[in-house]
């Protein structure tokens, strides 16, 4: 028989297993001679405790009782099992029983509306005793597309519980005949003969619909988003999804994605996330690296872009020729994906620090008009993404190279500021930064010049802005292991 001496916190009897039991841990511990070799079996089959993190978990015999982990135990028996912290105390009980499912309709619950076919014009009025008419071009065009693609349930319920939005919807045929009302609509619900109808689908877009009643035209029509010539590259983003991958668009694959984009249009619709309904964005950039548009999935026939919804007219987008790209071509480099860096957020800044190349000196500047005059300078420029930098573009270099660093103060005292990392830049003259640490890159500003002087001035502590309110100066020590300190 195995024997061993192990100290225990008393109360953690495994032999009560019935529900609501509550066992009290108890504080006293002594040293006990246990026996080890006892076997659980749950069926038939040898079950081993583990806690939460698979470790295995210790079960002994004492005295004529045996003991074991409560929470492994009791949850293989199917029962529940938490710790209140208030009282010290395990509790044990049944598990609630699993609510009933309330049965879902699926699409096979829905059924089309077969007198769209037969509309010839739409009448829309409130209960403000506005009406305005949907009966030509495209735009009637549009609405019965839209109408058409949507599939309606029969709640068999009352009406009367129900609250929509006062705007009805009056179908006539091409005469002008009456053929359907629908009463009080809503995204979602109509009442309609009496009874309250689901559908699903493409939405009735009830804030196009109030723009009508407020007396303004129905859409201009469907748009060009971007220019096709225009595009000389995209940027195919997979997101969380394909593990942040991004893929670079060039060549004999952008023409096919140009011929694929160039005949469609796209009719504007509600607002939206761009990134909602498809993980896969597609950026377009011109020759210049400026983004063109930007586009994700948002379900069939449509996209998302600019924070609005599109229907896509005049085709579809090539789906399958975008998620092959994204699968076959390899990991796209920075410059490709990020061409143009600006430093808009120093405008946001309300202190800025400017470091020497050895980083043992700098010059922490708060004054308001300084920090502004830096944002209007760097941050109105437009930094053209060139090669990498060897080594890490932080490390020390030769004179004349300084390290900017734009904050934001969230707190007060000298260490309240908050540094943003995409904002921290080497400056090496007025046509060059560094930025990007151990993966940096060199950039130059296509749009104007950098202000080295008054960078240079400002880190001078015997310079013009020597002793300027909101302009201070420090000069880093050396702790014991050699590294640098700030005061």
């Amino acid at each position: 028989m195995k024997k061993r001496w192990r100290s225990f916190l008393a109360g953690f009897l495994c032999c009560l297993l019935a529900a609501g039991v509550g066992f009290q841990s108890i504080a006293a511990r002594r040293e006990i001679q246990v026996s080890e070799d006892v076997r659980i079996q749950f069926g038939g089959d040898d079950f081993t405790p583990r806690d939460a993190n698979g470790r295995v978990m210790p079960v002994f015999a004492y005295d004529g009782s045996v003991y074991a982990p409560v929470r492994a135990i009791c949850e293989a028996a199917g029962l529940e099992v938490w710790y209140d912290g208030a009282s010290r105390t395990v509790q044990v009980a049944q598990p609630s029983p699993a609510p009933t499912p309330v049965p879902q309709p699926g699409p096979e619950d829905f059924q089309h509306m077969a007198f769209f076919k037969e509309v010839g014009s739409i009448q829309v009025r409130d209960g403000q005793g506005r009406v305005a008419w949907i009966s030509k071009g495209e735009a009637l065009e549009r609405w019965l597309k839209r109408l058409d693609n949507l599939y309606w349930k029969d709640l068999s319920l009352p009406p009367a519980q129900y609250a929509g939005s006062g705007m009805d919807l009056i179908f006539f045929d091409q005469e002008g005949n009456y053929l359907e009302k629908f009463t009080d609509i809503s995204e979602g619900r109509v009442v309609c003969q009496g009874a309250l109808w689901e559908y699903y689908g493409y939405n009735l877009d009830l804030g196009r619909l109030k723009l009508l009643l407020a007396g303004k035209p129905d859409e201009t029509g469907p748009e060009k988003l971007f220019d096709t010539e225009e595009i000389a590259w995209a940027v195919v983003d997979g997101g969380d999804a394909q593990g942040g991958k991004r893929v670079a668009v060039k060549g004999e694959n952008l023409q096919q994605l140009r011929q694929n984009l160039a005949p469609l249009t796209f009719l504007k619709g509600e607002a939206c996330p761009v990134t909602v309904g498809c993980p896969v964005v597609v950026i377009l950039y011109d020759k210049d690296g400026r983004t063109l548009g930007s586009f994700a999935g948002y379900g069939e026939d449509k996209i998302s872009g600019g924070g609005y919804e599109y229907e896509v007219m005049g085709g579809e987008i090539d789906w399958d020729l975008i998620n092959r790209l994204l699968e076959e071509l390899p990991q796209a480099a920075y410059e490709e994906v990020n061409p143009i860096l600006t430093l808009e957020g120093a405008f946001t800044a309300d202190e800025v620090q400017i470091s020497n190349s050895a980083n043992d000196q700098r010059a922490v500047i708060t004054n308001p008009e300084l920090v502004k005059r830096l944002a209007e300078n760097m941050g109105s420029l437009e930094f053209r993404v060139g090669e990498r930098v060897k080594g890490s573009a932080w490390d020390p270099v030769e004179d004349g190279r300084l390290l900017v660093y734009w904050g934001k103060h969230e707190g007060e005292g000298p260490d309240s500021y908050a540094t943003f990392a995409e904002m921290t830049v080497v400056v090496i003259d007025e046509k060059t930064i560094a930025f990007g640490g151990d993966e940096g890159y060199y950039a130059s500003p296509s749009n104007g010049k950098i202000d080295k002087t008054l960078l240079d001035q400002l880190m001078d502590p015997a310079g013009p802005y020597s002793g300027t309110e909101g302009v201070r100066h420090e000069a880093a020590g050396r702790d014991e292991e050699g590294n640098i300190v700030w005061p």
